[in-house]
């Protein structure tokens, strides 16, 4: 409504006689309801009744400014509230007077002292308790108060409005959900308030509490706490807040540690961070809006009925991320994946057609690619632990891909960054029929040097399979291969149709797995799937595993072989297919399986992702790939 509203239209809209009105606007109230006064001057000051501001000003004969006094404004945990604090203020036409003590007691007074010069006709205090001093003075001064205890480390105080109790109750109830029985915490205070309920939440779990695995921040650095969680085999934490969280997650990455798939992380989040770590951080978020709405209907409710109103404790919510990962019992080998990553550009197209000819194209898709990071993402879906040893372009490009692989919960510390190479590009065409023809732009993939590779040789080291294709130079593809042989690491390689493999490179393999058009480039001539695999394996391959498409696969040990059909599915695009199949027969291999199974597995997780558009998004998680053989394990024998 205008500013012209009449009192007739004020009384109709409250749901009051006029009278009623005409009393509250002229402060002869006294026999009226507070909940009625507070609900007149609210509408009355909503639609800017004019004679609202004379009434207000003999209502509350101050200043319409409310005082808000926090421990430290520059403290996410306040300055986000405060600040919805102050626009729900202005909605009722008052202003926000913030003050911060910092702990100090004589910084409160001179707060408090402030406050009184500005008239303010109430004071917020977001902690527990102020000092009886302080208490005097503003009655002294009849100025109402009210104080919140507010932060984690008030929650002993009598109705603190944060409930963090049940947060923490939900994230432990959360990491046992994941299988978890014993965890870790890193908190400010080792023996305050949040230390007390994450013991009693655990209980409850039962959760193993141990007062040794309990760390204050500062007392021990990140990398100390790490070190102790690895030599005890704690694989979950809680810490108090996103900055905590930070120095946890960079020296998770400084000892080659994979969040979740060696650490998984919950954390509290006062600012609202979570999205911007990578992996995501599995968060329990202050509701800054929901809590500065509550925290000012008390304040206008006190003010405009003079009378004290209590808060309910509001929750945190929990907001998984990507940081916590089940906890198991298979034996969790590393899996280093070693090549190129780029960019692959995808064109759909009704026909692959021949030279000198134009092809229309319908879709276009540019997403992060290359075997090496197909394999690796392939990895850490399937619960594995995946390293990757490349090298990416110093550009926009070359840290999206770098951000995408950390994302995907792998361990990117063996990444460099070439300021000279470009991003290795895959031009890709697929038909409606999942066909397909690829151009590849090599890039960053000529930059992995041996000398790269030595740099990083405590991942690779650290490492039981490493899964190598032949696109990086030669010189770096034998040196790889025989350290590995030289100290056990079993190597998955898969050869690029475009480029011979070193004959030297075949005799020191685990396992080979070309696809039929590369078995036949590195084996030409005449002879069947079956005999060019053993002559592989006479050549120094220890196994061979041919990818045959739509028909399956065929592995040969050298003595007899063995075939595999594919799963029964419509394919959409197959250019994933390989990878999907590579990273499951690590996977499995790695976790103890027999080559038998670790096949089936494979095969299975290569159909699925020919249902899928694009390499990466095609490839299935473990939750997937374990329902579907369950479904299938019928047929596959």
């Amino acid at each position: 409504m205008s500013i012209s509203m009449t009192i007739k239209e004020l009384a109709k809209l409250a749901d009051v006689s006029i009278a009623t009105v005409s009393k509250i606007m002229n402060n002869k109230d006294e026999n009226i309801s507070p909940v009625t006064r507070e609900k007149v001057l609210r509408i009355a000051q909503q639609h800017n009744y004019s004679p609202y501001a004379k009434a207000i000003s003999k209502a509350f004969p101050k200043t319409q400014l409310v005082g808000v006094v926090v421990p430290d404004i520059s403290d996410r945990l306040y300055a986000s509230v405060v600040q919805y604090l102050d626009g729900y203020a202005m909605e009722q036409g008052y202003s926000l007077v913030v003050t911060s003590t910092f702990g100090d007691v004589n910084r409160e007074a001179l707060s408090i002292d402030s406050l009184l010069g500005k008239r303010v006709e109430y004071i917020l205090f977001l902690y527990g308790r102020i000092e009886a001093a302080s208490q005097d003075k503003l009655r002294e001064h009849n100025t109402p108060f009210y104080c919140v205890p507010f932060g984690p480390d008030e929650q002993d105080e009598d109705k603190p409005v944060l409930d963090f109790q049940s947060a923490a109750e939900e994230a432990v109830s959360f990491l046992s959900g994941l299988g978890f029985e014993k965890m870790a915490a890193v908190l400010r205070e080792k023996d305050g308030p949040l230390c007390r309920i994450l013991h009693r939440s655990m209980e409850r779990n039962k959760i193993v509490f141990d007062e040794s695995l309990i760390f204050e921040f500062g007392e021990q650095e990140p990398s100390e706490v790490l070190e102790i969680l690895a030599k005890t085999g704690v694989k979950a934490v809680v810490v108090q807040d996103t900055e905590i969280a930070r120095l946890i997650y960079s020296c998770a990455y400084a000892r080659h540690m994979n969040i979740p798939g060696d650490l998984s992380v919950i954390s509290f989040d006062f600012g609202g961070e979570g999205h911007t770590f990578l992996p995501e951080l599995c968060t329990l978020v202050l509701p800054h809006k929901e809590l500065a709405k509550i925290l000012w209907d008390t304040v206008f409710h006190m003010v405009s009925t003079r009378r004290e109103q209590g808060i309910e404790p509001v929750g945190l919510m929990f907001k998984e991320g990507k940081s916590t990962a089940r906890s198991t019992d298979r034996h969790k080998v590393k899996i280093c994946v070693i090549g190129g990553v780029n960019l692959d550009v995808t064109f759909l197209v009704d026909e692959i057609l021949g030279s000198t000819e134009t092809m229309t194209i319908h879709e276009r898709s540019i997403l992060p690619g290359g075997k090496a990071g197909n394999q690796a993402i392939g990895v850490a879906r399937l619960d594995g632990a995946a390293s990757i040893i490349s090298i990416l372009s110093n550009d926009m490009d070359g840290k999206n891909l770098y951000n995408n692989l950390a994302a995907n919960n792998v361990d990117v510390s063996g990444i460099g960054f070439d300021n000279a190479a470009s991003t290795g590009i895959a031009y890709i065409f697929v038909t409606k029929s999942a066909e397909y023809l690829i151009g590849y732009y090599q890039g960053t993939s000529d930059s992995i040097s041996r000398k790269h590779v030595e740099e990083c040789m405590d991942i690779l080291l650290s490492s039981e399979y490493c899964l190598l294709q032949n696109s990086i130079p030669d010189e770096t593809l034998l040196f790889i291969t025989r350290l590995c042989r030289k100290h056990g690491i079993r190597i998955i390689l898969k050869p690029s149709g475009y480029k011979m493999l070193p004959p030297e490179v075949l005799e020191e393999l685990y396992m080979l797995v070309p696809n039929k058009t590369e078995l036949n480039q590195i084996m030409p001539g005449e002879g069947s799937v079956g005999e060019k695999a053993a002559a592989l394996i006479a050549g120094g391959a220890r196994y061979v595993v041919v990818t045959l498409g739509e028909e399956g696969c065929y592995f040969t040990d050298g003595k007899a072989g063995k075939e595999y059909p594919a799963i029964d599915v419509e394919p959409i695009d197959t250019t994933g297919a390989s990878d999907a199949f590579i990273s499951a027969l690590a996977v499995l291999l790695a976790e103890g399986e027999s080559i038998d199974t670790a096949i089936e597995y494979a095969t299975i997780a290569a159909g699925i992702s020919t249902t899928r558009l694009g390499a990466q998004s095609s490839l299935p998680d473990r939750y997937t790939l374990e329902m579907y053989r369950k479904k299938l394990i019928g047929r596959i024998s």
